[in-house]
């Protein structure tokens, strides 16, 4: 279980250090139309109010965009289950099996078409209620005698 543990904080702590920082000067990139580098260099050359919210911002933005990774929060979420897996219930740790939905390209496409026909799926299954139901009453009415309610 310890192993466990710290097997899942190394890989998201190694995942977080080398993949956070380039995804947070990408997606700010994409807000600012500027790179980090230029931001601070404006902020220093700014008035010091502008200063101050140039990098309030840019304080406040970065964790975010760091923090938006579905990888990370999928790490993150295998840490706190291991976690659980060693001081609660040792069955916290069978959440470690979803990563071969992350890893297999034919499981990711199961998952996808469960869940993006979600609707019609729902749809079948309340059919097949519905025949069982009907099933059920032909049944009832063609073998009502046989039944015996005895307590």
């Amino acid at each position: 279980g310890a192993l466990q543990l710290v097997a899942c904080v190394i890989t998201c702590v190694g995942y977080g250090v080398v993949n956070s920082p380039l995804r947070a000067s990408r997606m700010w990139y994409a807000a600012s139309g500027n790179t980090i580098a230029q931001t601070l260099a404006q902020a220093k050359s700014a008035p010091l109010g502008r200063s101050l919210i140039l990098r309030l911002t840019l304080a406040s933005r970065l964790p975010l965009y760091m923090l938006s990774d579905q990888q990370l929060g999928i790490y993150v979420s295998f840490v706190v289950a291991a976690t659980l897996g060693l001081t609660l219930s040792p069955f916290w740790f069978a959440l470690h099996l979803l990563d071969l939905v992350n890893k297999s390209a034919d499981l990711k496409n199961v998952f996808k078409a469960v869940t993006l026909n979600g609707r019609s799926i729902v749809m079948t299954a309340l059919f097949g209620l519905i025949l069982i139901y009907l099933y059920a009453i032909v049944g009832y009415v063609f073998v009502r005698d046989s039944i015996v309610l005895d307590n």
